[in-house]
Order: structure tokens, then C-alpha cells, then sequence
């Protein structure tokens, strides 16, 4: 089995961190493997593939009012993966604005993307794999 991650600016260091913490599953990045689908369809499809996802919400977007929202298509794909019922670890950037409907499930808020693999490694996630494991 395998996790997903994806986010359109995702570093080195965030992948290690979360291929040590959740080994010995595989691991996958969203836009790194192209097929005879359209991109939507492709992630879609690693989506229903995977265990469970892990969504970086970060300050990527600017609404016309000043709002700081995040990666549009990072959104689309963490609501598909709502809407199959997929578990997900939602990582936020502090200061960005998420859909309520968001705010219900496991999310990190983080204050610098640099900070992301040592919240990955002090982070239990004991109960939340233990869900993923029934």
C-alpha cells in the first residue's frame, strides 16, 4: 500500500520526513507519474489508490478582497479525496483561509514550509494510522 502526497511545491526534505515517518508504506507524488489520462483523472485515480493522502495548504493564491487561500487545484484534489471518503492529513499554512468543511478533519497548522518535516517527526499519528489500519 501506499500514501499520497501532493502539493505543487513540495520539497526534498517534507518527502523524506514523511517516507520515514510512515514507512514502510510506499509513497507517491500526485504530479510525478503521467499516464494516457488527463491530469484530474490521473490523481484521481492515485487518490482511490492510496491508504491516505498528505494535502500542504499554503498561501499559494490571492483572492480579489486579500484573502490568502490555497493551491486551487491542491483544494480540488483534497475534495475528491473527501468526497471517496480517503483518509487525509491536511497540513496548514498559518494565515490561510480554508473552507470550514476543512476544518473538520486532521490538519497541522504550520508557520514556515521549512518547519514542515519537524512537525512530521514530532507528530504522532498513532490514532490516525490505527484507522487507516482497520
Amino acid at each position: 500500500m501506499r500514501f499520497l502526497l501532493t502539493d505543487g511545491t513540495l520539497k526534498k526534505n517534507i518527502l523524506e520526513a514523511c517516507k520515514a515517518k510512515f514507512y514502510p508504506l510506499e509513497h507517491e507524488i500526485a504530479r510525478n507519474r503521467f499516464e494516457n489520462l488527463t491530469v484530474l483523472c490521473q490523481i484521481c485515480k492515485m487518490i482511490l489508490s492510496s491508504r491516505f493522502g498528505i494535502y500542504i495548504l499554503t498561501k499559494d493564491s490571492q483572492r480579489a478582497n486579500g484573502e490568502q487561500v490555497p493551491n486551487p487545484n491542491v483544494m480540488l484534489e483534497l475534495g475528491l479525496a473527501m468526497g471517496a471518503k480517503k483518509r487525509a492529513v491536511i497540513l496548514i499554512e498559518k494565515g490561510t483561509d480554508v473552507p470550514a468543511d476543512v476544518l473538520g478533519n486532521l490538519r497541522i497548522e504550520f508557520d514556515d514550509a521549512e518547519n514542515i518535516p519537524a512537525i512530521i517527526k514530532n507528530t504522532s499519528f498513532k490514532e490516525f494510522l490505527e484507522e487507516v489500519n482497520q
